[in-house]
């Protein structure tokens, strides 16, 4: 598990540093990664239906990237208010804005992965 994560993260942090000239930040996706393999090694035995486990990972997969998102662009607003969402949804974005934007998602989507296998 850790070589997985520190390839993941060496690739994230490569990329981002490339891209925005700013590191893809830690503690997110350590969270990101830790929070799936404990979600899916708590869940493994428990009996529960696929379409339960596929919510419950996509729940975690939606908390994992909002968490990373809000850290990249929102941190002057509070993460349990609904103002950075807003900003989010309503702001314009550019090509450039776009592109990191997809970036920072397909990372929080591989650092889930790799928690979870």
């Amino acid at each position: 598990a850790g070589m997985v994560f520190s390839w993941l993260y060496a690739w994230a942090n490569f990329l981002m540093t490339a891209v925005i000239n700013r590191p893809f930040p830690l503690p997110e996706a350590l969270s990101a990664f830790i929070l799936a393999a404990t979600l899916s090694l708590v869940v493994q035995g428990m009996g529960l239906r696929v379409i339960s486990l596929l919510v419950l990972q996509a729940m975690g997969l939606l908390l994992a990237a909002s968490r990373t998102v809000y850290t990249f662009n929102y941190r002057v607003f509070p993460y349990f208010g609904k103002a950075w969402l807003l900003e989010l949804i309503d702001k314009t974005r550019g090509p450039m804005e776009w592109l990191i934007l997809v970036i920072i998602l397909i990372f929080a989507l591989l650092f889930w992965l790799g928690g979870v296998s």
